[in-house]
């Protein structure tokens, strides 16, 4: 989709429907600029259920809709991350747990296959979300629904094995749940994007603690809003 096809619309707006421009099957999970994507690089994927798939981005077609990945009747697609280097992975759930491993601990598979186990979750619990870990981080940023964030330094979430030790990533209040995970090197500043409004906030709004603390309540939210995505500005 080209984004000179997308009309301007202001924050009150519904905004326009991708479907007119191109054929979608689904929910969109992630959005790529198409000048990054080189046949050098692989796509990862992983599931509700814990399942992390690598696949080339030379076996994905950019002018039609080709099925990504096979997955099980209770399973679904919760996060996708394109990259070019061995990086590591961290997938984090929404009970605030997470597990750490290099990516070369994935062997490439073809698109029409289902990956392999990222993570092993407790009971009830599901995956949130991943992110990917260039060489030089610092710290990571953590963020939940009910509008706590804290960092925490890299050297606390300790690299194992895919499959590996699953560590607690932040505590959280009641019925509170992990929504993103963002890693940082120095000062780093983020969106936070409502379903109400749009919020900015930066590294120094922030307090440095353990994976045991809670965190800082950071960002309002007040009845019927929900926190849709973090991005980094």
């Amino acid at each position: 989709v080209n984004v000179y096809d997308i009309p301007e619309s202001d924050t009150k707006s519904k905004g326009f429907t991708l479907s007119q421009k191109c054929r979608i099957k689904g929910k969109i999970i992630s959005v790529f600029k198409r000048t990054d994507i080189t046949d050098k690089g692989n796509f990862i994927f992983v599931t509700k259920n814990g399942i992390c798939k690598i696949s080339s981005s030379t076996v994905y077609g950019f002018k039609n809709s080709v099925l990504a990945l096979v997955l099980k009747m209770d399973d679904r697609l919760v996060d996708v991350k394109y990259s070019e280097k061995n990086e590591d992975i961290l997938i984090y759930t929404k009970k605030g747990y997470g597990s750490r491993f290099n990516s070369n601990e994935i062997s490439p598979s073809a698109r029409l296959t289902m990956g392999v186990i990222g993570i092993n979750m407790g009971p009830k619990d599901e995956v949130q979300g991943m992110c990917l870990i260039p060489e030089g981080t610092k710290g990571i940023a953590i963020f939940t629904q009910k509008g706590y964030g804290k960092c925490c330094e890299l050297v606390d979430f300790e690299s194992t094995s895919r499959r590996g030790k699953v560590l607690i990533l932040s505590q959280l209040i009641a019925d509170d749940e992990i929504i993103e995970v963002i890693p940082y090197n120095e000062r780093k500043e983020f969106v936070i994007i409502k379903n109400t409004e749009i919020l900015e906030l930066s590294t120094d709004d922030m307090v440095v603690c353990s994976r045991n603390h809670y965190g800082k309540k950071l960002i309002p939210v007040r009845r019927g809003e929900t926190i849709i995505r973090i991005v980094t500005k």
